[in-house]
């Protein structure tokens, strides 16, 4: 199993749903957004950081821990579909034993399955998916957390956007409902975040003033 996941891991198809596997590089120069108390730990492991990787915020973070942090989501959320799936095996192979044509063939010619067995498994399997979801979700909300300062565009914007859509679905000024876009209340040049709360949805005409 564990093969199949570090094989799984290097698959780039994840990557379109979103990109955790690279986190960017940058100079030293900080812009007028610069933050206000520089952390010198990892926030990540809390291990010393010495401009490693910064935030928009002046929070530090190893890069190598940014990525095993993002491996270790992804796998999780991986085993989740297996387990998953194999659950869904279990539960029909236990559906066509309880039917009346493998009844009578298992009278007459045994071999059949072992429900109990069966239950068993699936009742491991979701204590497996419940571990994982709940350090996935640990991981998520480090990682949210992370984005939510991200000196560029932020590899989860696209869910931000989608939530923000979903919240506002006209413009703030004018209330339109045609060709919105979401921008930042606060520039990012004037300190403001990837946070929700600093998203707003205005019309392109809107927009541009």
């Amino acid at each position: 199993m564990k093969t199949a996941v570090q094989k799984k891991t290097d698959d780039d198809t994840y990557k379109t749903h979103t990109d955790y596997s690279e986190a960017p590089r940058h100079d030293g120069a900080q812009s007028a957004a610069s933050p206000r108390r520089v952390e010198r730990h990892c926030v990540i492991c809390n291990g010393g950081c010495d401009d490693d990787e910064r935030l928009s915020n002046g929070t530090l973070y190893h890069r190598d821990c940014y990525r095993n942090l993002a491996r270790d989501t992804y796998n999780r959320s991986y085993l989740i579909k297996v387990y998953r799936g194999e659950i869904a095996a279990l539960k029909e192979q236990i559906e066509r034993s309880q039917s009346i044509f493998h009844t009578i063939k298992n009278i007459f010619f045994g071999n059949g399955y072992n429900v109990h067995r069966l239950t068993a498994r699936i009742e491991v399997l979701q204590g497996l998916i419940q571990e994982n979801a709940k350090e996935r979700y640990h991981n998520i909300s480090l990682l949210k957390k992370l984005y939510d300062f991200w000196p560029t565009t932020p590899p989860d914007w696209s869910f931000r956007k989608k939530a923000v859509l979903a919240m506002q679905t006209v413009c703030r000024r004018c209330g339109s409902q045609r060709h919105l876009v979401v921008v930042y209340k606060i520039p990012l040049s004037e300190g403001g975040s990837h946070r929700i709360d600093n998203l707003e949805v205005l019309c392109k005409p809107c927009s541009r003033k």
